[in-house]
This record gives C-alpha cells, sequence and structure tokens, in this order.
C-alpha cells in the first residue's frame, strides 16, 4: 500500500498507490503503524494503532460524551420535574411544554456552531497543526458569544413572546403564555454563556479530552438542582424560579469548561515548545478575525441549514399539538423531555465520530466506508437501548414527573412512538455526523429543508392539528419522518462524485506545506 522511495539519499518520498481496485481488494488492511503486524492479524493491528478507528474506540469516546450532551436535557428535565412537583395548578407545568421548546431550540439551532468547531479542531490534531485547533477554537467562541447575544436580544426584546403566541400557543392554552415568556426571558440571558459552552466542549472533545467537560456538566446539575428547589418549593417563584436556576447553573457550567479547556491549550503549547531552542521565536497563536469569523459561517452553512431544518420540525411538532387539552400539553412536554434527554446517545455519537474520522483518514488512511460502517455498527446497539429506556420509562414511569393521573395515562398511550423516534433518530444522527467528517454537508444540507417542508404540511394540516387525536398523529409523523431519512442518508454515503475536503480540513497549499515524517 505504501512505499518509501529514496531520492539523491536525501529526499523521502511517500508515494502511495490510489488504485480503486487496490483499495477495495485490501480494503480492512490500512496503513498503520505496525504494518508487519497488519500483514498478519490486521485487526490486532487496528487496535493497537491509536490513529485507526474501532468500535470500542468509539464506543469508548462517546460513552463519556452521552454525558456531556445531557447537559442542556437534562436542566430543561429538571425544571419539568421541580415544576410539575412543587408549582401550583397545571398552568405552570402546561407552560413549560413552549417555553423549554423554545428555549432549547434556539441553543440546538446554535449547535452548528459546536459541530463544525469539532470537526475543525480534530482536522487540525489529525494534521499536527496546534496552533490552527487553537484558532478553530476561539473563531468558535467569538462567533457563539455574538450569535448568543444577537438572538438573546430579539427575544427580550418581542421575539420571544412573539414566537410563543404565534406557534405554540391557542386559544385553549392562552393561561400558559405569560409564564412561559417569562421562562424564555430568563433563559434568554445566559444565551450567549450556554453557546459558548457548547463550543468549548466541542474544543475539547475534538483533542479527545472527556473528563473536563463531565465535570462542568456535574457542577451545573448540582447547581440546577439546589436552586431550582429553593427558588421553586422554598420561595414559590414558579417557572421564573425554574429559568432563573438553569441560567445560573448554564453560567456556572460555562466557567468550568472554559477553564478546562484554557489548561488544555496551555499544556499543548509547552509540548510544541519542548526542544526549542529560542522561546521567542515561537509565534503567538493568531487571533480570530472578521474575515476568519465570515469564513467559518459561510463553511458552516450547510450545518445550519440541517440545524435549523430539525428545530424547524420540532417547533411545528409542538405547534401541532397546541390545540390539546392542558393535560395532553403537560404529557408533550414529558415525552419531549424523555426524547431530549435520551437523544444524546445520537449527538455522542456523531461526536466521537467527527472527533476520531480524521485521524483515522489522514493518518491512519483507512477507507470512509470503513469508517462509516465501524460507527454504523456500534450505532445500532445505542438505538436499540435508547429506544427500550424511553418505551419503559414513558409507559410505567410517567409518575415521576407528574402527580396527574390524567397526564400520566396520555403520557403512557405516547411510548410506543417516543421510542420508535428515538431509535431510528439516533441512528440519522450518528450516520449524518460520520458524514459530515467524510466531507458530505452540502447535499445533506441541501435536503433537510425539503424534508421540514414536507413535515410542516402533514403536522399543520387539517388531519394532524385540527384531530382529536392530534397528539398521538403528531407523534407517528414524526417517526415517519425519521424512517424517511435512512434512504436520503444511504444514497448520499454512496454518491459518486469528486472528493469533498472534510469539515476543518486544511486546503491543498497547506497540505503540500506539512512536514511528513517519515517512518522508522
Amino acid at each position: 500500500l505504501e512505499r518509501e522511495i529514496l531520492v539523491d539519499g536525501e529526499d523521502l518520498l511517500r508515494e502511495v498507490d490510489q488504485d480503486s481496485a487496490l483499495w477495495k481488494t485490501l480494503d480492512d488492511l490500512p496503513v498503520l503503524s505496525n504494518p508487519i503486524l497488519a500483514a498478519v492479524d490486521p485487526e490486532a493491528a487496528v487496535a493497537e494503532d491509536e490513529d485507526a478507528i474501532t468500535r470500542r474506540k468509539v464506543r469508548a469516546r462517546a460513552l463519556p460524551l452521552f454525558v456531556v450532551w445531557l447537559a442542556a436535557p437534562t436542566l430543561s428535565l429538571i425544571d419539568t420535574a421541580v415544576v410539575g412537583r412543587f408549582a401550583r395548578g397545571p398552568a405552570a407545568a402546561a407552560a413549560l411544554a413552549p417555553a423549554v421548546s423554545f428555549s432549547d431550540s434556539l441553543a440546538y439551532l446554535m449547535s452548528f456552531l459546536a459541530i463544525v468547531t469539532t470537526s475543525r479542531v480534530a482536522a487540525g490534531v489529525a494534521h499536527h497543526d496546534g496552533r490552527g485547533a487553537r484558532l478553530a477554537a476561539r473563531e468558535g467562541l467569538v462567533l457563539s458569544l455574538v450569535v448568543g447575544c444577537a438572538m438573546a436580544a430579539v427575544g427580550e426584546f418581542g421575539g420571544a413572546a412573539a414566537t410563543l403566541k404565534r406557534v405554540y400557543v391557542t386559544r385553549s392554552t392562552a393561561a400558559v403564555l405569560a409564564p412561559a415568556t417569562t421562562y424564555c426571558r430568563i433563559r434568554g440571558i445566559a444565551l450567549p454563556l450556554q453557546l459558548a459552552w457548547q463550543t468549548a466542549q466541542a474544543a475539547s472533545i475534538a483533542r479527545g479530552d472527556s473528563a473536563s467537560p463531565l465535570r462542568a456538566c456535574a457542577y451545573a446539575a448540582i447547581i440546577n438542582v439546589i436552586v431550582d428547589v429553593i427558588l421553586v418549593a422554598g420561595l414559590g417563584w414558579g417557572v421564573a424560579g425554574a429559568a432563573a436556576a438553569t441560567a445560573l447553573a448554564t453560567a456556572v457550567g460555562c466557567a468550568a469548561q472554559l477553564r478546562s479547556l484554557a489548561r488544555l491549550e496551555r499544556t499543548e503549547r509547552v509540548a510544541e515548545a519542548v526542544g526549542v531552542e529560542d522561546i521567542e521565536a515561537i509565534p503567538e497563536d493568531p487571533r480570530p478575525t472578521i474575515g476568519g469569523l465570515g469564513r467559518l459561517f459561510v463553511e458552516a452553512l450547510p450545518v445550519f441549514l440541517t440545524i435549523l431544518s430539525k428545530t424547524v420540525v420540532g417547533v411545528v411538532l409542538v405547534a401541532a399539538v397546541a390545540s390539546a387539552s392542558l393535560a395532553e400539553l403537560a404529557a408533550h412536554q414529558i415525552a419531549t423531555g424523555l426524547f431530549l434527554l435520551l437523544s444524546p446517545f445520537a449527538d455522542a455519537l456523531a461526536a466521537a465520530s467527527q472527533s476520531l474520522a480524521p485521524r483515522a483518514l489522514r493518518r491512519a488512511k483507512q477507507r470512509p466506508a470503513k469508517v462509516l460502517g465501524t460507527v454504523l455498527m456500534e450505532t445500532l446497539f445505542a438505538s436499540a437501548l435508547g429506544a427500550a429506556m424511553t418505551f419503559s420509562v414513558a409507559r410505567f414511569g410517567a409518575s415521576l414527573f407528574t402527580s396527574s393521573p390524567e397526564v400520566a395515562a396520555a403520557c403512557a398511550s405516547l411510548a410506543p412512538a417516543v421510542a420508535a423516534s428515538l431509535g431510528v433518530y439516533v441512528t440519522n444522527t450518528a450516520f449524518e455526523g460520520t458524514l459530515f467528517a467524510l466531507g458530505h454537508a452540502r447535499p445533506i444540507g441541501l435536503l433537510m429543508p425539503f424534508n421540514a417542508l414536507l413535515v410542516a404540511l402533514a403536522l399543520l394540516g387539517k388531519g394532524v392539528r385540527g384531530s382529536p387525536f392530534a397528539l398521538q398523529r403528531s407523534w407517528w409523523v414524526f417517526v415517519a419522518y425519521q424512517i424517511f431519512r435512512i434512504p436520503q442518508l444511504a444514497w448520499i454515503a454512496r454518491r459518486r462524485e469528486e472528493p469533498v475536503a472534510p469539515l476543518g480540513a486544511p486546503d491543498e497549499e497547506e497540505v503540500n506545506s506539512l512536514p511528513v515524517p517519515a517512518l522508522a
């Protein structure tokens, strides 16, 4: 697969055979750090090589990331549980359905910045470009703060109230508008910090650091539980108290993650200085520029369109059940909370794939089909596990989140649809994240708005939104939408076209300027 040729006794050139027939024949024999072992036992060689991707490595990277991605839905679910148990009347719990959906949708919409940051930092690490990786993290953080402040300002000056009134609330549920608006405005204050927290997590994850995001999430969850109980159960602040507790927890988590990222980058710079005689000759890290931020946003547009389309589907799903009773709205909030609580299975697998794929492709020379197949095999188990857990909690444990038998019964009736939608969603998201890492963001971004339009037409039609069975039918339409995406992603993965550079990969001039270390 690889030949080393000496020219004039000085220059070492690397020539890799790109014959497609040869690659197909030797697909399971990648270029590894131990090529002799690979010729005898390919599986052992892959497991030994730190750059090659395996199911064990995907699992080891994804498990801690699952806890990391639980941060936002966990904070929202804590609000739901505390308000549902201690607030007076069903209106407070019902108000959280539109309020939490709106607040979490904003953060999820902007998660494209974290996704692109993961790919860009991982690509820098794979190309031994520490300065580039640090610049990618800083550009992501700056853009997150700018976008977060803009979104918070729009929400504060009428955007949140207008969206809730037009999309989430109907005449029969008008009583929830005031408390829902209050919740969204308070959560909006911490939106810049929430986006920065997501991006800082992504930069750490791309370097293989899962410990510091876990600690930050633990700090935030503890603060949220304590302050929630004090403000909601103790002082009787209701929905406003829950929002304030979540905002404070977000600030604590963001501060902890930024501190850990700064320490990680400082250690990285020290390692780069080892062996350098003149420390002053080491160039300073580049700073984010307006042009760099603009290029980042343009590069991330396909991912933004994908996330925007998913957000639209989530918003329309809430709008479709807006005419339901207060009990059904509360049940929908519990079902949505369970879905969001376990959907990090998908986000964790996608993030693990994005952080591992650049090294597997660049250093271990593994084929894209091998990388994708490895991730999907590990994803099937997570899909089944997540669906089973969702069904069990929705069917038999709804009383944990409500004291109303009517709400618990409505939630139990949704168990099959919620479990099915989550199982397929996990597979789709991990599939999608791997395709992002392989350079297929553009076709995914172009197809997703079309999917969102079809789902919106189905959910807002008279057969669903105006039906007495709006709650049940809405969730089954959501299941059909997830299933419809599977053949689309498979078609994108099998497309034969000119190769596209993965997100964050350096251009051809940068690659040619990189030193190629000789194999020992």
